[in-house]
């Protein structure tokens, strides 16, 4: 019985190969990441002005790139942005917020 559906279903996969019927979602724009830069060493070593500094520099779409690359702010908050200044000062916050994730309990200390 399921002989007859064959040919239907061969016909399908390939017009769905070539392109025939799409999902209608897109794919998000992928931003480029400066080749070398380490957000995460520059902070360390030269801490939040150091990092901020190094930000201007990048233009609007790197900065997207490093955002989405290196932090955990959700792409929502900095897609539509175009201003370099506010993009860098969302890096820096994100970047010191991941960095500085789970110091909350550093000096927490177990009664022994």
């Amino acid at each position: 019985m399921a002989e007859p559906f064959q040919a239907v279903l061969k016909e399908a996969l390939e017009a769905n190969k070539a392109g025939g019927k799409s999902t209608g979602k897109t794919k998000a724009k992928q931003y480029p990441v400066p080749e070398g830069f380490e957000p995460y060493q520059i902070y360390y070593d030269e801490g939040s002005p150091g990092l901020y500094n190094k930000l201007q520099t990048l233009t609007a779409d790197e900065l997207k790139g490093v955002l989405a690359q290196y932090t955990a702010i959700p792409r929502a908050q900095y897609n539509r942005k175009q201003k370099s200044e506010d993009l860098a000062q969302m890096v820096v916050q994100g970047i010191k917020d991941v960095a500085s994730r789970g110091q909350a309990f550093g000096d927490y200390k177990l009664d022994d």
